[in-house]
């Protein structure tokens, strides 16, 4: 009803803001009558009933019309004349150029008996907006298809304006023109929105919600709005909290002053705002004139109006999610509490913790980062705050940490004062996080077939679209979309959600989706939630329930498409021809986070996983829901099971290595895990005493090495060794190269080709032809004729590249993890243990950190030159190096971080002497030194106080 009243209220000013068009007419041979003028015409807020008496035509556009947005539905209601069957058609002149002759310009052409009502759903296309145009309804006795401006025997032409707005506000006719006053700058909260400070856009400009022209405001919160002038106006606010694009709702007008040419009124955000993006107007016009609540669309004759987009967003909404709560998936996201786009609650204490089983390093990345002063997330390499600290995020820095104890527990706390938008943290572990069917999904491409668009919408929390990649089909027609930023979902466990997913559909094309609603990494038949083999529309929708005793943390998500036959509910791992597959990863909130409202997630740790014969282990219990009974099982111990919530001093007499169970329960269910080899007894010759690939360097060009590390405290023969390159899937060594020398221990052996650049040229042993291999080839390293390490798989042709760590052997340097004590001929096991650096990276070549390397105070190997004491280790802020030297020759100190770079150096000679290391970050650190002919290498900690 709002438009209709306005401009009933005024007269049609053309202005300048639309050109006029000349429009032929329909003509009526035998005139019209009464019974062809429709009674009601009802369209998008326009309510009509024609009074045209006996007149065949009538031009209403100087006082009926609506506005319609582009890309919007919408519906004309008609009740025809009574008396007669009548043909109606229905024109809109969509690109404003003077006839109805273009495509989509003829919205309806039916009959309707008499008596009968008329409904006409349509959509506007794409058009460009703001566009004053027409619409024209004709109504005749005739029965064929009509024309805009044909020639009729009997029946009534009808034409309304129409505006084309930009977004669905009244947009149109409001303003002339500014005159001496127009808005010259607009602060919310602290922001400056206006960015012009003059009349613009026919005195009624659209900022859009992006850069310094939007605000965040939270709900029940009182912000400032101030707003300046040209001259003396009088200038009024109205927000639309109810997103009902009418500017009518309770507290949604302000009048920010009467007079002058500033003015600051504080406005509350109601509590009952609707979140997200949140049209804001300002109008202004000379003072001493009426600008009132009912003035959001009234006509002046000068000034400016002016309208913004900001975002609202609900305060202290699902503050500390999770708190508590241990996240055993081996990789995931997590928010500080508020979830993305909300600010975190004053006085917020929450503690996570990420111990994925059999983890033993995590690596977490803190992004969208945006603390205020005094706020802190603590990070730990370990179970609680006990652990050794690994630095703090803080402020708007976005942060990177490893934790190589197996866990990684963070705390954050904010103050009572001030509040942000805190951070999301997506973390990785060496686990095996795959889904188990991730390759050879299409065996060729996508062909006609390509997802577009892939949308989860969850009913109360925080969605996005989110396929990031809409057309073409990209690579091998497999897509596996990282949770981070708009690429994931967040969802409250026992909420409701729909998918939906918009694809290519041009020859009947099969879609279906799985979610693994049961978070087992497997998408079972029963998970599948869209199925459609046969389908011409380009969409599907689905809802889908995630169960309330959803573990909290990552929900895998798998949509595919093919045109080419249908797809199964077990076809979620068939290879197909073509088509496309892409999977995402939601993110799941507990409602109930630390209630027994759902059966235990069982999960704990040990103080020790490596002990002496005759040593103790103290267990503790990480499981979550609130179990209260637990059962251990302590296989080798000498106390073979136990009840308590935390075992201690379980003692191990004998040589080996054993498992340990934990049975956790509630009056909901119980849940078992078991760690396999968990506790290894004296069993220390089992790590660390063999040769293994620690490097691999594939870069442009000949910019190949490898590099094997010598783990043993003792030198190695390397006669005995040999290295093989299976080049394309070959099942017969392409290249070979027999290893010779001593190698120290703890030292490494570079093997480069020949044609690689003169840095890495000068860090080598040796230049080989086993160094000519590529990203799909296999490489193995042999002890005599036994296979003890791998890259890869021989016979076997992985395409271009095999997946290694955090990275490939394609274009990538590759560095075994420091917590690597072995080889292994398992490339199921190898595959994981590598971290990956950017093409021709060799900083770190010739150099290797390992668990193997001793943390020792004083010389960890034999030197007959000098011998060193090193103390304390760990340390804070300095080390002492106590050197006694059969020569005065000066020796160099270097302290190397555990991605090579060398991030200190001084020179000593045989004294005792104090190295001032407080500008290091927290972490483990190689110290070496050296003198013209020898090196002996120490592993340090630095824990900062």
């Amino acid at each position: 009803m709002k438009k209709y009243y306005i401009f009933l209220l005024i007269l049609f000013i053309i202005g300048g803001k639309a050109k006029a068009q000349t429009y032929c007419n329909p003509t009526f041979t035998n005139g019209s009558n009464g019974g062809y003028v429709p009674a009601n015409v009802t369209l998008s807020g326009m309510i009509h009933n024609p009074n045209i008496g006996s007149n065949f035509y009538a031009d209403y556009t100087a006082s009926y019309g609506t506005e319609f947005v582009p890309n919007q539905s919408y519906s004309i209601a008609i009740t025809p004349g009574t008396g007669f069957n009548q043909f109606f058609a229905v024109f809109i002149d969509y690109n404003d150029d003077g006839d109805f002759l273009d495509a989509s310009e003829t919205i309806y052409q039916s009959t309707v008996g008499a008596g009968g009502n008329l409904s006409i759903p349509f959509t506007v296309p794409n058009v460009s907006p703001n566009v004053l145009t027409r619409m024209r309804l004709i109504t005749t006795n005739m029965w064929n298809t009509l024309t805009s401006c044909g020639n009729y025997s009997i029946g009534t032409a009808i034409d309304y304006y129409i505006f084309l707005g930009p977004n669905g506000l009244c947009n149109y006719n409001i303003t002339s023109n500014c005159g001496s006053n127009y808005i010259t700058k607009v602060t919310l909260a602290g922001t400056t929105l206006n960015n012009t400070s003059n009349c613009s856009n026919n005195a009624h400009p659209l900022f859009p919600a992006t850069g310094n022209t939007t605000a965040t405001v939270t709900t029940g919160t009182t912000y400032l709005l101030t707003v300046n002038s040209s001259a003396s106006s009088v200038v009024t606010c109205f927000i639309d909290y109810n997103h009902d694009l009418i500017f009518t709702g309770p507290f949604e007008f302000t009048e920010v002053y009467t007079s002058g040419t500033t003015g600051t009124m504080a406005i509350t955000i109601p509590a009952g705002a609707l979140e997200g993006p949140t049209f804001m107007r300002i109008r202004c016009r000379n003072a001493g004139e009426i600008n009132a609540s009912y003035s959001s669309c009234t006509y002046f004759d000068s000034g400016e109006t002016e309208d913004y987009i900001i975002n609202v967003q609900e305060s202290g909404r699902f503050s500390c999610i999770n708190d508590g709560a241990v996240m055993t998936s081996c990789s995931g996201v997590f928010t500080d509490g508020s979830g993305p786009g909300y600010n975190y609650s004053f006085s917020s204490d929450c503690s996570w913790l990420i111990q994925p089983p059999n983890a033993s390093s995590i690596t977490c990345s803190f992004y969208d980062v945006g603390l205020e002063p005094g706020d802190y997330a603590f990070v730990y390499d370990g179970i609680n705050s006990s652990a050794p600290s690994l630095g703090i995020v803080s402020s708007t820095f976005n942060s990177t940490f490893t934790a190589n104890s197996g866990a990684m527990f963070i705390h954050f706390q904010s103050g009572g004062v001030t509040a942000n938008e805190g951070f999301t943290a997506h973390y990785t572990s060496n686990g095996n996080c795959n889904l188990p069917c991730e390759n050879n999904l299409q065996t060729n491409n996508c062909g006609l077939d390509n997802i577009y668009s892939v949308a989860v919408t969850p009913p109360t929390f925080y969605t996005c679209n989110l396929n990031n990649i809409s057309w073409p089909c990209t690579g091998n027609a497999y897509s596996n979309f990282p949770p981070l930023n708009c690429i994931t979902s967040y969802i409250v466990a026992g909420d409701e959600s729909e998918l939906g997913v918009t694809f290519s559909a041009s020859d009947g094309s099969a879609i279906a989706a799985w979610v693994d609603l049961n978070q087992n990494n497997i998408f079972e038949n029963n998970e599948l939630i869209i199925s459609n083999n046969s389908t011409l529309n380009p969409s599907e929708t689905a809802l889908f329930t995630v169960p309330a005793s959803a573990v909290f943390g990552p929900m895998k998500l798998r949509v595919r498409l093919r045109s080419n036959g249908a797809i199964a509910p077990s076809d979620a791992c068939t290879s197909f021809n073509t088509g496309e597959t892409e999977d995402y990863t939601l993110f799941i909130i507990s409602a109930n986070a630390g209630s027994t409202a759902a059966a235990p997630n069982a999960a704990f740790t040990a103080n020790a996983t490596n002990i002496a014969v005759g040593g103790s282990v103290n267990f503790t219990d990480l499981s979550s829901n609130s179990p209260t009974t637990w059962n251990w099982t302590f296989t080798g111990a000498n106390t073979a099971s136990s009840t308590a919530q935390n075992p201690s001093n379980i003692v191990y007499n004998n040589v080996g290595c054993y498992t340990v169970t934990l049975n956790a329960s509630n009056a909901i269910g119980s849940d078992t895990q078991t760690q396999t080899c968990y506790i290894n007894v004296g069993n220390a010759a089992a790590g660390c005493s063999e040769l293994f690939f620690s490097e691999y360097l594939e870069g442009s060009s000949n910019n190949k090495a490898l590099e094997v590390f010598n783990p043993k405290s003792t030198a190695i023969d390397l006669s005995n060794y040999s290295i093989e390159v299976y080049a394309n899937g070959a099942s017969v060594p392409t290249h070979t190269q027999v290893l010779t020398g001593l190698l120290a221990s703890h030292d490494t052996y570079v093997l480069a080709n020949t044609g690689a650049v003169a840095g890495i040229l000068n860090l080598a042993d040796i230049t080989s032809t086993a160094c000519n291999f590529n990203g799909d080839d296999a490489i193995v390293l042999k002890n005599g004729t036994n296979v003890i390490d791998v890259i890869g798989v021989v016979g076997v042709d992985p395409g271009n590249y095999w997946p290694a760590g955090t990275g490939s052997t394609l274009d990538n340097t590759l560095i075994r993890n420091t917590n690597v004590d072995g080889p292994s001929a398992s490339w199921n096991t190898v595959q994981n243990q590598w971290t990956a650096s950017a093409s021709n990276t060799f900083t770190n070549l010739g150099l290797h950190a390992s668990v193997c390397m001793s943390v020792a105070t004083q010389n960890d190997m034999f030197n007959p030159h000098y011998s060193i004491n090193m103390y304390p280790n760990p340390s804070s802020e300095h080390i002492t190096l106590d050197i006694k030297s059969m020569k005065t020759e000066k020796l160099y100190v270097e302290i190397i971080n555990l991605l090579g770079a060398i991030v200190y150096q001084t020179e000593v000679r045989n004294t005792k002497s104090e190295i001032n290391i407080s500008a290091l970050e927290t972490g483990i650190y190689l110290v070496r030194v050296l003198d013209n002919n020898h090196s002996t290498i120490y592993t340090h900690h630095l824990i900062k106080e």
